[in-house]
């Protein structure tokens, strides 16, 4: 079809007539048809350009016809749709679809285009180019180029039959199969039978101006809102809810033409039906506006009737409310719509489509208000809600006193089981007390008999050392004794040789202050005492320690080798407890090395490059048997004939008790070496 510029359309039919239809009244259909032969041709196609002249497509010929005036282009195949673009100049498809001509004003084709599909349709672009549809695939030609959309870009399956170009470089996309998409950046969008299109079969669309979208489909007439069509594809709602005007309104099944719709001068539509040219005047739609009224028919509680009132009393315990409605409806009230609220339950209005009940279950004890809207064929809804109001009356278990009753039952629950828990937890923290000072207590006991055990062990070492004390002892006597000799000498025989005197003197002094040095040493080394740690230099400890265990070395005949750290090597430790570690190790080398032949050596190595402080005593020994290393630091685990086995075990209680650890390597080809970690420490001022 195609507008004459008046009042009217040309209409094309395949069986080679050129029908006239003129618009008489306001009716749906034509006021008047009359046709003429066409030389026996079918047209095709027909086109009325901007200067009136009627573009006519026959087999192979496109002709044009103003005032009389005649054009004829034969195009040597069969000619298709015929558009005109923005610029005047017509675009024409021939070779079914093709091939594209573009031809001037004065009919002269300027370019001839491959399109590389077949197509099916042309439609111009507001601004600039036409638009061409095929199978599947939509293709813009502009003055940029070619752009080509096919189902990778989201275009629907199915034959394009019409586009409708915006001004912003988008479209809608109609048909015919596939539905309605709508394209933007490169990308379609389908709306299709799930979002509410009620048919997939599409031949045109049409913009009314008036925010509405008409598509020509199998059913009639879809009215469209623009608006929600438009949050549809921005994804802001999940379908739409169209206007059907179909058969039973006078609106014949659609059927394809080039093009099957235009709009006239007078802002009118012409669609291509099957039962002919149909014109709507869309400026006077919705035809019915007058709103729908509700009335309610009934509620009722599993599938009972109950009484009408002003408000309906539901019994306890129901487990189905049914709420049933209706409207009256003089055409179409198969597309009548509802939604429908229930007030104290639902948050929005819900869509229910033409169905007349809606139920409820599970619904807890209150008062409702059920409220109900009507929409009518042409899209018109009611101006305001109808509205029942039911109370559902509660079970015994759902009343007030029970919950009363319920809530103190469960408060004195709560509280017998505090008091129970209370309980409970009062008695483990009394156990766990009285274990806590049962420990405390048992390992005051066990730091007792450690410092006793310590001290009983220190005793046995001096009554060893007994001989190298007296050894060291017995030297500044001897001095003593033997410088005052000699001075006794000098006295008598008048030999008055002051500097020889003061020199005897100064002597016997040294002498005298190393025997109550050592003598000291031993009464700090063997008196019993509480452990009081402090920080000491273990460097200094070893220092300390050797004037008792010197004469022990001669008489092994072991040379000691100090290997000890540059800087202090600083330790919160009590210096007897320590000194007696010392003491306890050299000794026990000593003895090891007493059946050694050859060289005997001992070397004691102090270290504080770690985080950890290490006093090592290494011997050149036999080693330790594979039996005895495991059990090495267990009481009364020894090795001589006449050994208690209490020195390493004392030495590991010692330094366990300062937070370290004691081991013994004899992984080498001889001897042993011990070795104490203890825990870093910093030198008090």
């Amino acid at each position: 079809m195609a507008s004459d510029g008046a009042h009217g359309a040309w209409v094309s039919f395949a069986n080679g007539m050129l029908g006239h239809a003129s618009a008489i009244g306001d009716g749906s259909h034509s006021g008047s048809l009359s046709w003429a032969m066409q030389e026996s041709q079918a047209v095709f196609a027909l086109c009325n350009d901007s200067q009136g002249t009627l573009w006519t497509a026959y087999q192979t010929q496109l002709t044009g016809t103003r005032k009389g005036s005649k054009i004829e282009i034969e195009l040597h195949a069969r000619v298709g749709p015929i558009v005109e673009a923005k610029s005047g100049e017509l675009w024409v498809t021939y070779e079914s679809g093709r091939r594209i001509a573009r031809i001037q004003k004065d009919g002269i084709v300027v370019d001839r285009i491959d399109p590389l599909c077949r197509i099916i349709t042309l439609n111009a672009d507001p601004i600039d180019g036409v638009w061409a549809g095929s199978i599947g695939e939509v293709i813009r030609y502009s003055a940029h180029g070619v752009e080509r959309f096919d189902s990778g870009a989201g275009v629907p399956k199915g034959d394009v039959r019409c586009h409708l170009p915006e001004r912003d470089g988008s479209a809608w996309i109609a048909t015919y199969g596939g539905g309605l998409a709508y394209l933007k950046n490169g990308r379609a969008t389908p709306i299709s039978r799930s979002q509410g299109l009620p048919n997939m079969a599409l031949s045109s669309i049409q913009d009314d101006g008036r925010g509405r979208l008409w598509l020509l489909s199998n059913q009639g007439l879809i009215v469209a809102d623009t608006a929600e069509l438009m949050a549809l594809v921005e994804g802001r709602a999940a379908r739409f809810d169209p206007v059907v005007i179909g058969p039973s309104r006078g609106m014949p099944e659609g059927n394809f033409g080039s093009p099957a719709s235009f709009r006239d001068e007078e802002g009118r539509f012409w669609f291509s039906t099957i039962d002919g040219p149909v014109r709507i005047d869309s400026r006077t739609f919705p035809y019915n506006d007058n709103p729908p009224r509700v009335q309610f028919e009934g509620v009722l509680a599993d599938d009972v009737p109950l009484p009408k009132a002003a408000t309906i009393e539901v019994p306890a315990a129901t487990r189905r409310v049914v709420f049933q409605f209706t409207t009256f409806a003089l055409t179409a009230p198969e597309r009548v719509q509802f939604r429908t609220r229930l007030d104290g339950l639902d948050e929005a209005w819900t869509e229910s489509g033409a169905e007349r009940t809606v139920s409820y279950t599970g619904l807890k004890p209150r008062e409702y208000t059920f409220r109900v809207k009507a929409r009518n064929e042409d899209g018109v809804w009611s101006t305001a809600s109808a509205s029942v109001q039911i109370r559902v009356a509660p079970s015994w278990w759902e009343t007030n006193w029970f919950r009363t009753a319920g809530l103190f039952l469960g408060l004195a629950a709560l509280y017998a089981g505090d008091r129970i828990r209370v309980g409970v937890i009062r008695r483990r923290a009394r156990t766990l007390l009285e274990a806590t000072e049962g420990r405390a207590s048992a390992e005051e006991r066990e730091s007792r008999l450690r410092e006793q055990l310590a001290h009983v062990g220190r005793v046995a070492t001096a009554g060893e050392l007994a001989t190298s004390l007296a050894h060291e002892v017995n030297q500044p006597l001897a001095a003593i004794v033997t410088n005052a000799q000699a001075g006794r000498r000098y006295i008598a025989n008048d030999a008055a040789d002051t500097k020889r005197i003061e020199d005897i003197l100064s002597d016997i002094a040294q002498q005298g202050q190393r025997a109550s040095d050592i003598i000291q040493r031993l009464r700090n080394f063997l008196r019993k005492h509480e452990s009081e740690r402090r920080s000491v230099d273990l460097n200094q400890v070893v220092r300390d320690t050797l004037p008792l265990v010197r004469r022990e070395l001669q008489d092994h005949r072991v040379d000691l080798v100090l290997d000890l750290a540059a800087e202090p090597v600083v330790v919160d430790a009590d210096p007897i407890q320590r000194q007696q570690v010392v003491v306890n190790l050299v000794n026990n080398a000593c003895e090891a090395m007493s059946n050694t032949v050859g060289e005997r050596t001992l070397e004691i190595r102090t270290d504080a490059a770690r985080q950890r402080r290490r006093f090592e005593v290494c011997d050149s020994g036999p080693g330790i048997a594979p039996d005895i290393a495991e059990r090495l630091f267990q009481p009364y685990v020894t090795t001589k004939a006449t050994g208690m086995g209490l020195g390493l075990a004392i030495c590991r209680s010692i330094v366990e008790a300062h937070g370290g650890r004691i081991s013994a390597d004899s992984s080498g080809k001889t001897g042993t070496r011990i070795c104490v970690d203890l825990p870093e420490r910093t030198l008090s001022n």
